[in-house]
């Protein structure tokens, strides 16, 4: 009749079950005694605690309400006084002179320091009116008090009607009192105040005026911080530190000022505290520091409807967070501000004093309490533990030993036969039938492994999927720096540290390992900056003798030494107005570092045999593959050179710095020694990928270029596989076409023999990478586009790239044009180390004609080619 609410009760009652009986004789008695003796003693803490947490919450909550009465209590008895002296005051004949007695007289008694001491006449402008500011007293003449901001006669208008003997307290006034001192006869001071005023007539007056006395509302303030303080007279025994403060409201809602440090009684009234957690409006216009909270907070609200009443309350709230994140709850108690307006009068609620109480006590004695239960429960766990291992351990003594064996083995990996003593025929039985077990897996195993590596050779040997390196080499050699080939994190930095170097006219330092592009990094410096359009010179220091280098670098003029049959410019004057690269800067001698010193610091040189020196303007980039601190320091380089080359710094990173680049760069390097080859549709296979990536590199990219263009000759296939690719680790050094030395025509030399211009390099199918080692000039009528130059024969529907195609339509337009035309057809930002390659790749396609050397070097249209229309 009546089913059961939860189907799967009965099921999870039997897995139970089954779970209970494969636990062992100690885990049975562990599971079935512990809980049941930590059930018991955290029943019989709880109870305990919740009891004695009760009466400590009532403690706090008596101790909280005594401070805030009394704290409500001395503010009442300050107001108190403050009427019974203007009302002692008010009983005498006053003039301004027994006013200046009265004041001080209240002074050197220790009485009340009043900040305004004023009678108000009913008519003409005979005022009185006494303002102390730092213990001086300032008569502000009558007809001055217009000067006095608000007006005192304004607040006048809004008392009530008050009979001889009442004293009537004003709100908090923000008061600007006219205050003149020897250095400025027009200071002003501003006080916040409460007034008392009652009505006075004056000597020889007929009507009624009045008499006010005034106080600082810090002087309310620094009663509820006495009070707050370790020196209240209510205190008995230290506190923790938490956050507690005072804080006055008045009857319409507005927290008017907060407790403060009693060792800053001058401070300024604030309700930072006070307001922590509500929502509500800051300043009013007589107050700035008051807030009042939204009507939402009605906790908040409530007191202060209970407190305008007259009583007197308390109430425990949570704690939102924003003045402690260790309590939970504090106490808010508030008491009714009192104040008689006549002896006799009742008295009416002035304001209300609340009192804001945080503490740790329940919390650290809770804490308390659970350590101790927690030893307690630990100590009785720990003693049961005990009991039941030696109880258990004579039994299952024997089944442990063959259980750790068995572990060990598992640990270590290692299948290994077990050969423990006899203790009993069920061990026996059991180890025999593990053994047994153990044998039929290592052959297992052994059969598995064996097919595994015949799976694994053969899909080594597979094409190696590297459609994603593809796209990313395509869009790097599309982008903003295609001479920079490389992908990741550190080369997206490198090529932003390239990019700021470029956009910059000052001096470069690159340092890095052999075969890390030097050189290519600062040709892409120099066709990124604002010199692309002039010459860019490289000149190897390593590659030349003392007196050769300072005749390349800085030239001669006709007759300076006997083979001297011209002049000779140098690389200096070569490159004025554009770039000069020095490589291997550490292989200059002292005698060239002198040189280039002074030719740096003020940019003037002087051929040899020359008398003037000459002004040059050029851009320095200098590489090093040495530690030049270390050289410093072995006094073989030039500090002050050294500081001077190095305004800019960068770093080519080693190829194993950045592994992520080698499959984008191993098929660009493949694509390259297609070409060199005379072999299309070369790839790689996945066990030669993972040998290259394994793989550290030593000679960085110099070292890739090597062993891929060695591959792409030795490759039986279209695959390239892991063997293929022969590393220097293996043996085997090999010098590749594409790291061909610089020719001799291409080198500086005693002669007048004048250096390539960039338009006269031949680049690679596509632009290199940045850590590769820079391309070397082809020696002249060696060149495939110079044979096709020769010959003119164009490619049949030759393969052109996005920026070709684009440029083509303009290019047929116009017949002829130039690497700088080029550069503008396809985007100003484009490389002119890319622009050259796309036109001498077009010549080497038949599409154009080159023409000229240098700086005239112009490509015509080929009258044979069949132009592509986009």
């Amino acid at each position: 009749m009546f089913r059961n609410a939860d189907p799967d009760a009965p099921r999870r009652e039997r897995s139970f079950v089954r779970f209970f009986h494969s636990l062992d004789l100690k885990a049975k008695l562990m599971v079935t005694v512990i809980p049941c003796l930590v059930i018991i003693l955290m029943t019989t803490g709880y109870v305990t605690y919740r009891l004695s947490t009760d009466y400590m919450d009532i403690a706090l909550e008596r101790n909280v309400r005594i401070r805030d009465l009394a704290q409500a209590n001395a503010v009442e008895r300050f107001l108190d006084q403050c009427r019974r002296d203007l009302l002692m005051a008010s009983r005498q004949p006053l003039d301004e002179a027994a006013m200046l007695k009265t004041l001080e007289d209240l002074r050197e008694s220790g009485g009340i320091q009043y900040s305004e001491f004023a009678y108000l006449s009913p008519d003409g402008d005979d005022h009185i009116l006494l303002v102390v500011n730092d213990g001086r007293t300032y008569s502000v003449p009558g007809s001055s008090i217009n000067h006095i901001r608000p007006n005192p006669l304004l607040h006048l208008d809004r008392l009530p009607r008050l009979s001889p003997g009442e004293v009537h307290p004003s709100d908090i006034l923000d008061m600007e009192y006219p205050f003149p001192t020897e250095q400025n006869a027009n200071h002003r001071i501003a006080e916040k105040i409460i007034r008392f005023v009652t009505p006075y007539t004056a000597p020889g007056k007929t009507a009624p005026g009045f008499l006010s006395l005034a106080v600082r509302a810090s002087e309310l303030r620094n009663i509820l911080s006495l009070y707050n303080s370790r020196q209240s007279p209510l205190w008995g025994y230290p506190r923790s530190d938490e956050v507690r403060f005072s804080f006055l409201f008045d009857n319409q809602g507005w927290i008017l000022f907060q407790s403060g440090d009693m060792d800053h009684p001058e401070a300024d009234l604030t309700t930072f505290l006070a307001r922590s957690g509500y929502k509500g409006t800051l300043g009013r216009p007589d107050l700035a520091c008051a807030f009042r909270p939204s009507t939402a907070h009605g906790d908040y609200w409530e007191m202060v409807a209970e407190g305008a009443e007259g009583r007197a309350g308390i109430a425990k709230l949570r704690d939102d967070g924003h003045n402690s994140a260790k309590v939970a709850n504090y106490y808010l108690s508030w008491a009714p501000v009192r104040f008689k307006l006549s002896p006799d009068a009742p008295p009416i609620v002035y304001a209300g004093a609340a009192y804001v109480d945080r503490s740790q006590l329940a919390v650290t004695a809770g804490y308390k309490y659970l350590d101790v239960m927690l030893v307690i429960t630990l100590g009785s766990i720990l003693l049961l533990s005990l009991l039941v291992y030696a109880m258990s351990r004579l039994a299952m003594g024997p089944i442990f030993r063959l259980t750790r064996a068995v572990s060990g083995m598992q640990a270590t990996g290692r299948l290994q036969r077990l050969e423990l003593p006899k203790s009993g025929y069920e061990t026996a039985r059991l180890q025999a039938a593990i053994n047994g077990m153990i044998d039929r897996m290592r052959d297992q195993m052994e059969q598995i492994r064996q097919k595994d590596e015949t799976i694994e050779h053969v899909n080594l040997k597979e094409r190696a999927r590297l459609e994603g390196d593809l796209a990313m080499l395509e869009e790097v050699l599309q982008g903003d720096m295609p001479e920079i080939v490389g992908v990741g994190p550190r080369m997206a930095l490198f090529k932003g540290d390239i990019a700021k170097a470029a956009q910059v006219d000052v001096d470069v330092l690159i340092m890095g390992e052999t075969g890390t592009g030097k050189q290519l990094v600062a040709e892409a410096i120099h066709s990124h900056s604002r010199r692309a359009d002039a010459t860019f010179i490289s000149l190897n220091c390593g590659a030349l003798d003392e007196n050769l280098l300072l005749d390349a670098l800085f030239g001669h003029v006709k007759g300076a030494f006997s083979e001297a049959k011209s002049d000779r410019k140098g690389a200096f004057l070569e490159a004025d107005g554009g770039t000069l690269f020095l490589d291997e800067i550490q292989s200059a001698s002292a005698k060239v570092q002198q040189a280039l010193l002074r030719a740096i610091a003020m940019r003037k040189i002087k051929p040899l045999g020359q008398d003037t020196e000459i002004d040059v303007n050029v851009r320095l980039i200098c590489a090093t593959n040495a530690d030049l601190n270390e050289m410093i320091e072995e006094g073989l380089f030039r500090e002050d050179l050294y500081y001077r080359l190095k305004v800019l710094a960068i770093q080519t990173p080693a190829l194993r710095e950045h592994p992520e680049s080698i499959p984008a760069l191993a098929l660009h390097y493949l694509r390259q020694a297609e070409q060199l080859v005379n072999r299309e549709g070369l790839s790689l296979s996945k066990g030669a990928l993972r040998k290259m990536t394994g793989y550290h590199w030593p000679g960085n990219i110099r070292e890739l270029i090597n062993s891929i263009t060695r591959a792409a000759v030795m490759a039986e296939s279209d695959v390239i596989q892991a063997d293929e690719i022969r590393l220097e680790i293996e043996g085997l050094s090999y010098v590749s076409p594409l790291d061909q030395s610089v020719s001799k025509d291409a080198l500086p030399s005693t002669g007048e023999e004048p250096m390539l211009a960039e338009e006269d390099r031949e680049t690679p199918d596509e632009p290199d990478y940045a850590a590769a080692e820079p391309k070397h000039r082809e020696p002249a009528g060696r060149s495939a586009p110079a044979e096709q130059e020769r010959s003119g024969t164009p490619q049949s529907q030759p393969e052109l790239n996005r920026r070709q195609r684009r440029a083509l339509p303009l290019i047929r337009k116009r017949g002829t044009i130039t690497r700088g035309d080029y550069q503008d057809i396809v985007g100003g930002k484009l490389a002119s180390r890319t622009a050259i390659y796309d036109l001498q790749d077009l010549v080497k396609k038949g599409v154009l004609i080159k023409e000229g050397r240098g700086p005239a070097t112009k490509y015509v249209i080929n009258p044979k080619a069949r132009l592509l229309a986009g």
